[in-house]
């Protein structure tokens, strides 16, 4: 029910922001598709956490701190699409320094919130042969640096390198857990796609990051990538 009133809202919204001028549209649909994220994202946060605190099982906290974090860097996303809407809309002047400097710390802080989000998810799978892999303050650590070293080094390479370092070890946390599943085949069914899914929607933000999709085919990535996440949604509230 929640997660219906969110895409009708939303989708009001997208409408408005279609009569705006085509800049602000742009912005506008970004602060939307922004937004979408992480609004299902926190829920999707308690309602696996809510499932850790009655099943105290670790593999939950581990996997709810993923929808934590993934969410808050699109609220970050969503903050900088509409503070740049306000500006179009009320005419404010933003000089370029103050833009260049807002968009250069607001990538960088993205880039640590997403990499903590994807490192619990791995941590989530391979947690009971990897005991490090559980500490909270190694995970953060890790992604401060994955987020500042490829601005320290002014290094758009070093930067794709990382983060397909994390995807690739998302992959094998997958084959690892699938080898050594020790839970039932119903609900490893379940979270074993919500997991796939999970690697299926980072590959579509992935790939517009990169600017690997050409611009004309946006909007498409943009409606898989909701699909993913409301399937996401709707396996977790229904089925876990």
């Amino acid at each position: 029910m929640y997660l219906k009133s969110i895409y009708f809202i939303n989708l009001k919204f997208v409408t408005l922001f279609m009569l705006l001028p085509k800049p602000v549209s742009v912005v506008a649909i970004e602060a939307t598709y922004s937004s979408i994220i992480f609004v299902v994202c926190i829920l999707l946060f308690y309602k696996v956490r809510e499932i850790y605190k009655i099943s105290e099982y670790k593999g939950f906290y581990l996997f709810s701190n993923t929808f934590l974090y993934l969410g808050l860097a699109y609220f970050v996303r969503f903050g900088v699409s509409f503070l740049l809407i306000s500006s179009k809309i009320l005419d404010l002047e933003l000089s370029f320094g103050g833009v260049r400097s807002l968009i250069l710390f607001s990538l960088t802080f993205m880039v640590y919130l997403s990499s903590v989000a994807i490192l619990y998810l791995i941590s989530s799978l391979i947690w009971k042969w990897i005991n490090v892999a559980t500490n909270d303050l190694l995970i953060h650590l890790t992604a401060i640096l994955m987020a500042i070293v490829p601005v320290l080094f002014k290094s758009i390479h070093l930067f794709v390198a990382l983060q397909v370092l994390l995807i690739f070890a998302l992959i094998v946390a997958i084959f690892v857990n699938y080898k050594h599943r020790e839970v039932s085949k119903r609900y490893f069914k379940q979270a074993y796609a919500v997991y796939l899914l999970m690697f299926i929607f980072w590959i579509l933000n992935f790939s517009l990051l990169l600017r690997i999709i050409p611009p004309k085919l946006k909007g498409v990535i943009y409606l898989l990538s909701l699909l993913t996440i409301g399937v996401i949604a709707y396996k977790v509230f229904r089925k876990l």
